[in-house]
């Protein structure tokens, strides 16, 4: 049905979480409330999103997001624009994480488009955001 109308799918990828050692109040968090579900790595539509759910040690998310370094310039590639959000237990690294991710992906994909570099905003710029709201 997505496909004859051409909307997008939520992929889930909570794999990573749910290797991790269920030893801290974050990790027990996540794991309760995340789907433990499969992943079906379909896209539907021209905007595919991702749903990454990452370990809370990054190195441990490498093998788990090596078939999205095969997939997501497949996509792109095909004129697709996947969407890839990166959580992590607390979500406190997440943009650590995501960054880690987003600079293998540029990698990886560097022979069919060119990504920009993407830095992290200094900690007291963050810190200055987060005073706004």
């Amino acid at each position: 049905m997505l496909l004859e109308k051409g909307s997008n799918r939520i992929i889930m990828d909570s794999r990573p979480v749910f290797s991790a050692i269920a030893n801290t109040e974050a990790v027990i968090d996540a794991q309760r409330k995340k789907p433990r579900v499969p992943v079906h790595a379909i896209a539907t539509a021209n905007n595919p999103v991702i749903r990454f759910i990452g370990h809370p040690d990054d190195a441990c998310n490498d093998p788990f997001f090596v078939n999205w370094l095969q997939r997501l310039p497949l996509w792109i590639a095909e004129g697709k624009t996947p969407y890839l959000f990166i959580h992590t237990p607390d979500n406190n690294r997440a943009p650590e994480s995501a960054l880690r991710i987003y600079k293998s992906l540029q990698q990886q994909i560097s022979s069919i488009i060119a990504l920009p570099d993407v830095k992290l905003p200094l900690h007291h710029q963050q810190d200055q955001q987060i005073k706004l709201l």
